[in-house]
């Protein structure tokens, strides 16, 4: 086989920097400017988390790009991608554990005319097929030459998941048997590893059940851990027969509790007995995988935490795995929304004891209280989520979208109450109708703040007048203004309408002559703005729920949260937005896009309030101190991704952003502006992704609440290719 040095020569390159997990592909001259196909094959198949980027200029003025990835299998990956400028290098870098980069194939082609227009017209082609509306925005990326790989196609109707994983396993998933010399140097070279007791609580003696969930512990590399199994007086007989057994394995302990106690009280006396440092919690049937303890356990070696949470799948009794959850970083809204933490998730046990460890009051949602009061004692950075499937949960899993629970969701609502209470964020907690997912109407002060809702228009009187008067009509909240920044209309039946709406006191009209500059004409209103809190809002937006100002000022006002974004549905029915993730598209794209009114989405993140990166400006409620604070809108990105950047910054000064499923309103997206085609549309629109890629250039490549197995090139929270 033919040396890596060697085929990247015969591509007219050499490799440079190479460090094991990364090296740069530099040409013998720079690449010039054109569309090229770019394909790598690496000599492991099992590489994930492949990154790929353009290096441009030298010296300090060196910038990189991210060049989004397909997966072709085999460990070969492709990308048709624009170089607009000459290209100095290529870098790659992974982070699979226990692997080297080594190049078994590289091909760089530039493509000619031809090459382009077959390449469009079949993308073209796959969007009118897959999603008409589509199309305007793969023209418009082409046009503003962004990178080719990086156009969203949607899959909306499509039920692949099970197949996709199945394809990710054997693409992506740890291999503990090939990764066991690498886990056993680490476990021999560190003197501070922390030792683990499992809590198992049983209900009933189940030993097929059992005897998998020990068979896994057995099998753990790092083997510093401690099995406690707690049950009930009436167990002591089979109990009894366990304990007796020649083969019994040291470390499991048996804890049979006295008439009348219940499984909280033997998780306490389990806590009080164990001289462990940290504490998981099982049921009967779950598979800790080999690597599980070690994982969980050098990081926290390594640097001070209290809670570590992983993710996880389920499995069914012939051993199929399926149901991937992957988890968000940390995310307080949606751990309030759910016990989004799951099983695999480890408690330090000091901490846990400080706590007074579980209480009586909270049945089946008594982890979920654990999780809610360590989460109030300790910094958000103390709190560490271990992105790799680290458990296999039976079938029937956690599910917040699946079977409802009342009570369980009662006891989950009640601990989520008093956590409210406990850290001085009063809210009525409810569960959802037929969900596991509880929802808070954080309480508003008396008088309610004045909210200033600026409306920026021009002409489009239809779309001006249904959102208006949605607003007007529909709005339970008070006290609001609102004002309509009128960027020189000049039809004669808008004028007349804007004049006349004018009358009515809680009504506004500002002139704002010249361009269309979305973050100039929201700063302007702004400045003139009389509310505490800022809302911004699109003209082609009609308000569907009246209490949609109640739910997004309620949650504005906690000290702790920036931006709150809103559920926009299009005129079908079907989601616009439930938040932005950060790397959709190569820079940003809307989560759940296309899904349909009242599912779910993923592990019912679309039915949840919660955390996230960034919500659109089309509906986003801030307090004007976060607004000003940050200095507004970013006027030089005149149309895009002024609302990213602005939520960036937000976050940057240390608050959350979050979105809310509870605050619904439709949205005719770009109805009012039309799809953008010319040549100075297109160049404006090249320049605004350049300065977001050049500002926030890490950060566009991680969203902390949207996992790195999930896909870049869709917006349905699909696995990655």
């Amino acid at each position: 086989m033919a040396s890596a040095a060697s085929i990247v020569e015969s591509a007219g390159f050499t490799i440079a920097d190479a460090g094991g997990t990364a090296m740069r592909l530099v040409p013998r001259r720079p690449l010039r400017p054109g569309l090229y196909d770019i394909e790598i094959a690496f000599a492991s198949s099992r590489l994930s988390a492949v990154g790929f980027d353009f290096e441009y200029g030298a010296g300090e003025r060196a910038r990189l790009r991210t060049i989004p990835l397909a997966y072709l299998g085999q460990g070969r990956y492709r990308s048709v991608c624009d170089v607009p400028e000459p290209l100095q290098a290529i870098v790659v870098q992974t982070d699979t554990l226990g692997e080297r980069l080594s190049i078994a194939g590289f091909r760089v082609a530039r493509l000619g005319p031809l090459a382009r227009l077959r390449l469009i017209g079949g993308r073209a082609f796959e969007l009118l097929r897959r999603d008409p509306r589509a199309l305007f925005a793969a023209f418009r990326r082409y046009r503003a030459g962004v990178v080719r790989g990086d156009v969203i196609v949607s899959r909306r109707g499509a039920d692949t998941q099970a197949g996709d994983y199945e394809t990710w396993l054997a693409t992506f998933d740890d291999d503990p048997a090939r990764d066991a010399p690498y886990y056993r140097e680490r476990l021999a070279g560190s003197a501070t590893l922390p030792s683990f007791a499992i809590f198992l609580a049983l209900d009933r003696f189940d030993p097929e059940k059992l005897d998998r969930t020990i068979v896994a512990l057995q099998a753990q590399f790092h083997e510093a851990w401690e099995l406690h199994l707690i049950a009930g007086a009436e167990l002591k007989p089979q109990f009894a027969e366990l304990a007796a057994g020649p083969e019994r394995d040291r470390r499991i302990r048996l804890l049979v509790g006295q008439e009348g106690d219940d499984t909280t009280t033997g998780l306490n006396d389990a806590l009080a007995q164990t001289r462990a440092d940290w504490v998981l919690r099982l049921e009967a049937g779950d598979i800790l995988r080999p690597h599980a303890l070690a994982t969980i356990g050098l990081p926290t070696a390594e640097s001070g935490v209290d809670l570590v949470y992983s993710d996880e799948d389920q499995i069914d009794r012939n051993g199929r795995r399926h149901t991937p959850w992957f988890k968000p970083d940390w995310s307080p809204d949606l751990l309030r929304s759910w016990n989004y933490l799951g099983r695999a998730t480890a408690w330090n046990t000091e901490t846990l004891r400080r706590l007074g460890g579980w209480r009586q009051c909270c049945g089946a949602a008594r982890d979920h209280d654990v999780n809610l009061r360590v989460t109030e004692r300790v910094a958000a950075d103390r709190i560490r989520h271990v992105a790799k499937v680290l458990i296999h949960v039976e079938d029937g899993g956690p599910d917040p979208a699946g079977p409802f629970d009342p009570p369980a969701a009662a006891a989950s609502a009640r601990a989520v109450s008093e956590h409210l209470r406990r850290i001085g964020r009063p809210g009525q907690v409810e569960p959802l109708a037929g969900r596991s997912i509880l929802r808070i109407h954080y309480a508003i002060p008396a008088p309610p703040p004045l909210v200033s809702i600026i409306v920026p228009t021009r002409d489009g009187l239809a779309l001006l007048r249904g959102c208006l008067n949605s607003i007007l009509e529909k709005t339970t909240y008070a006290p609001f203004e609102v004002i309509v920044v009128d960027n020189a209309s000049r039809e004669p039946e808008t004028l007349r309408y804007l004049a006349a709406i004018a009358a009515d006191a809680r009504v506004r009209v500002l002139p704002y002559p010249g361009p269309f500059n979305f973050s100039a004409i929201n700063n302007f209103a702004v400045a003139q703005a009389r509310g505490s809190v800022i809302a911004l809002v699109n003209n082609d937006i009609e308000v569907m729920a009246p209490d949609w100002l109640d739910e997004m000022v309620g949650h504005a006002l906690r000290p702790e949260i920036g931006c709150v974004g809103a559920r926009l549905l299009y005129p079908d029915g079907t989601v616009q937005h439930a938040g932005i993730v950060l790397g959709l598209g190569g820079l940003a794209g809307h989560a759940h896009k296309g899904l349909p009114e009242g599912a779910p989405g993923y592990v019912g993140r679309a039915i949840a309030t919660c955390n996230v990166s960034a919500v659109t400006a089309a509906c986003l409620v801030a307090r004007r101190s976060v607004y000003e604070e940050v200095g507004g809108l970013d006027e030089e990105l005149a149309v895009a991704f002024n609302d990213v950047d602005f939520c960036l910054k937000v976050v940057r000064a240390g608050y959350l952003n979050l979105w809310t499923p509870f605050a619904e309103l439709r949205h005719h997206e770009s109805a009012s502006r039309g799809a953008e085609t010319s040549r100075d549309q297109a160049q404006r629109f090249a320049r605004e992704i350049q300065i977001m890629k050049r500002r926030w250039g890490p950060a566009l490549r991680r969203d902390p609440y949207y996992s790195r197995e999930l896909t870049v090139l869709r917006e349905d929270y699909s696995l990655r290719p």
